[in-house]
């Protein structure tokens, strides 16, 4: 988890006359190839000249980064492949960056266009851009506002959403600081560590680290120019992690260099975001008002900053970048639906909060185990709680339908509270950096079964999948059906009934359909989806269109027979 940081305020300010000072006069020479590497202070007088020497950067009041064809992102908390991003979350766009440095406080405007990713039709069906101005304030005042439009899925393009909860807001002021062309010099050389740092495919490298900040910038070798810009994050799936903002490609501007080529690579590999700089703008003469937030009023204001040992900045940046952050988790037990969605099937439970409604779980109830279907993040601390108050036992074990954030984020609260994890085999190396974590795995030729007298569930792998490739669907019936029982399918993503109209997800209802058929469920099945409300399965069968066997409760075969 990204620590606390004070907000960077004026005395930043006061630290760039001493480095003048001591640099009057003085060439750093190249740094020699000694096992010990050269002082922070020796690092960071050596990196501001690189970058033109303080006095230039102290004429530097304001500057804007103009990004005008060339603006992509990509997702790993939702990509199809369990360690790629080959998924896009913007395909195209633009985007202008400015920065404003006079007031003594970092201020930031991000005014961007981008074309989002066609499987995001499931928040805005035309697939209306992202199209937003974003300022950002840091100080003992700070805050994030949009001033025009939104970055959320889910929002219509054309609303405004405002200023951002506290949450966000501070993820964003640090976002704006590490981004910022004078970061440099707002480190702190009495304070700031100096090391050698490896990166793939390189010798080690240079860094110094600022513990204020809680940044980490790694220089060029040859160039002393800043390199990475390292942040660090605890993120509750792959462990302590880093997220690097790239930049070079340098030119000099005012006598200035800035870079122009910006990448955003999380843990070394995974590239997030590229954007390519063609026009740089140094103070440049700022329209009134540029960067400021909306007006407020006593019953408007604008929300404090805030750090959440809850809510890590690997999550909030995760949802934010994916264009799905809407605030912290709103689900309450005093609103929890707890029923029966097949009355023969006392120990199936469905699960739903009617004030956080999007996530449904399933929990199943053996003899020698409780499952729990799905790790909606922070909807578990509930789920785990209401399981103990009122079934009076624990969760044994955890199965997600995926591995996508929002299904999967809370496993390692399962996992805390003594479950074990019933994974896809495929998929075991993914979940290892889950503290204390224990597998139960399945495999696409053998499900995985668990059953008692009355009830039993099986895991099966959907073989074929669109959405991610480590997907699976939950077959829950009686211990041994008869002919006309109800059977039940749960699943996420592949058909979300009452939830996202059924034209959006045509492709993926499809390949659950067939696979359905494949398996042998009965046409009279319920499904219960992830999103959405429990709905007859014929209804999907009336809507794809395709024949469909006369499977009955007794037809399913995969994982051998049911009785």
């Amino acid at each position: 988890m990204l620590s606390a940081k004070p907000i960077i305020g004026a005395f930043l300010w006061t630290l760039l006359p001493n480095l003048v000072s001591s640099m009057a006069n003085n060439t750093v020479p190249p740094f020699a190839n000694n096992t010990l590497p050269p002082s922070a202070s020796t690092l960071i007088a050596s990196g501001i000249k690189a970058l033109g020497g303080s006095q230039a950067l102290l004429g530097i009041s304001g500057v804007t980064l103009g990004v005008p064809v060339l603006y992509r992102t990509q997702t790993l908390m939702e990509g199809y492949t369990l360690n790629g991003t080959e998924t896009s979350i913007v395909t195209a766009g633009a985007q202008n960056v400015s920065f404003l440095y006079s007031s003594g406080n970092l201020q930031q405007r991000i005014d961007k266009l981008g074309q989002v990713a066609a499987w995001l039709d499931f928040g805005r069906e035309s697939l209306d851009p992202l199209n937003y101005s974003l300022v950002v304030q840091a100080g003992s005042e700070g805050f994030a506002c949009f001033a025009q439009g939104n970055n959320l899925i889910f929002d219509p393009a054309s609303v405004t959403s405002g200023y951002t909860d506290g949450l966000l807001g501070q993820y964003l002021i640090d976002q704006a600081m590490q981004m910022s062309p004078k970061l440099l010099s707002t480190f702190d050389p009495a304070a700031a560590t100096s090391s050698y740092v490896t990166i793939p495919n390189s010798k080690p490298l240079l860094s110094v680290f600022d513990p204020v900040l809680n940044l980490s910038i790694i220089f060029d070798p040859d160039t002393h120019l800043p390199y990475i810009i390292r942040s660090f994050e605890d993120h509750l799936v792959f462990g302590p992690s880093t997220s690097d903002l790239m930049v070079y490609n340098y030119t000099s501007i005012d006598g200035v260099m800035f870079p122009r080529r910006f990448k955003i690579v999380y843990n070394n590999v995974h590239l997030l975001a590229d954007f390519l700089v063609e026009s740089i703008d140094v103070n440049p003469s700022f329209p009134a008002g540029f960067f400021d937030g909306l007006p407020v009023t006593p019953n408007t204001p604008i929300p404090a900053l805030e750090v959440s040992a809850e809510y890590g900045a690997a999550e909030i940046g995760e949802y934010s970048a994916n264009a799905l952050y809407n605030g912290k988790y709103t689900g309450t037990l005093a609103n929890l639906s707890a029923t029966h969605p097949v009355a023969a099937l006392e120990n199936l439970w469905r699960l739903n909060f009617a004030d956080a409604p999007s996530y449904s779980q399933m929990v199943l109830v053996f003899c020698d185990a409780v499952i729990v279907t799905d790790a909606t993040p922070h909807q578990s601390h509930l789920v785990i709680q209401w399981v103990r108050e009122q079934l009076g036992r624990n969760i044994t074990h955890i199965w997600v339908t995926h591995h996508h954030h929002d299904h999967s984020y809370g496993v390692h609260d399962y996992i805390s509270a003594g479950a074990k994890m019933i994974v896809l085999d495929k998929a075991e190396e993914y979940w290892s950096n889950v503290p204390g974590i224990e597998f139960e795995t399945y495999s696409d030729e053998k499900p995985y079964i668990h059953k008692d007298a009355d009830l039993q569930v099986r895991f099966i792998d959907l073989e074929d999948p669109v959405h991610a490739e480590d997907q699976s669907y939950a077959f829950v019936s009686a211990a041994c059906p008869k002919a006309n029982d109800t059977v039940v399918t749960f699943q996420a993503d592949y058909w979300n009934p009452n939830f996202t109209d059924y034209e959006f997800d045509q492709n993926q209802a499809l390949v659950f359909y067939n696979k359905l058929a494949r398996d042998g469920v009965a046409r009279s099945s319920l499904a219960i989806p992830a999103h959405g409300s429990p709905t007859p399965f014929q209804e999907l069968i009336d809507v794809v269109g395709f024949p469909y066997p006369n499977h009955d409760a007794t037809s399913f075969h995969k994982g051998g027979p049911l009785c």
